[in-house]
């Protein structure tokens, strides 16, 4: 079977299962728990929706800022940074399970980095708001470059540095394919599922679940995608055993 970017909506082939499970289920109850605050509204969509209103009307007066929008954005960058993780090890998981035969969870690999790791979500973090702006052109530049950032810093053992130097060479000539990869399989997924939440959700509670279920599904996914292609890019798999 030749290699296809579909392959990574196959987030149950990965063993331990069990821990799959478990991530997916974590991710859902966070990220449902948190929409449902919300009245079943994405709080960057709000952000930007308040930003675009004071940027074409500049006369009408700035939102009230207050301490439950804080902790409302705090925990959206903690939800957001769980998501980031448990992606991470999914792919950790699954690259030891193709190249070390190992049948046991990358959580700890992952942990033992954290600070690097946090680093890099924090930049990718800013990156991807400002983007936001711009049709996400600017991260999905970005990201194509140093999508391999999360894999050389764990398995590679290197430091953030290393870790942008190593992805760079890993990414050339690849950058377009990487992109277009990411997009097709994980972000148009979230447009689908905010369009079926705005058009068939009738209550918050529904909204909160089709993009609890959505951000699972979507974070597992991209970590799976994140391992299939750096197996491929790497050459420790060849593409007909993918």
């Amino acid at each position: 079977m030749r290699f296809s970017i579909f392959n990574a909506y196959k987030i149950h082939e990965l063993e331990p299962e069990r821990h799959v499970q478990a991530w997916f289920l974590t991710l859902f109850a966070c990220h449902s728990a948190l929409l449902l605050s919300l009245q079943g509204q994405d709080l960057l969509t709000l952000i930007l929706s308040e930003i675009l209103h004071l940027l074409l009307e500049p006369a009408a007066p700035l939102p009230q800022l207050n301490s439950s929008y804080l902790v409302y954005a705090a925990a959206y960058s903690l939800v957001g940074f769980i998501g980031f993780m448990l992606a991470i090890t999914y792919s950790i998981t699954h690259i030891n399970n193709m190249t070390k035969k190992e049948s046991r969870s990358a959580l700890p690999e992952v942990l033992k980095k954290f600070f690097p790791l946090l680093i890099f979500a924090i930049i990718s973090g800013g990156i991807y708001v400002i983007s936001s702006f711009f049709l996400m052109i600017p991260y999905f530049v970005y990201m194509s470059m140093f999508y391999y950032v999360p894999a050389e810093i764990v398995i590679g053992n290197k430091s953030l540095p290393e870790a942008l130097a190593k992805s760079w060479r890993l990414t050339k000539r690849r950058k377009v394919f990487i992109a277009a990869s990411v997009i097709t399989v994980t972000f148009l997924l979230r447009y689908i599922s905010q369009f079926i939440a705005g058009s068939f959700a009738s209550t918050a509670w529904a909204a909160s679940l089709i993009m609890g279920f959505s951000f699972a599904l979507r974070d597992l996914v991209s970590g799976r995608l994140n391992a299939l292609l750096y197996l491929l890019h790497t050459g420790v798999i060849r593409e007909r055993e993918l």
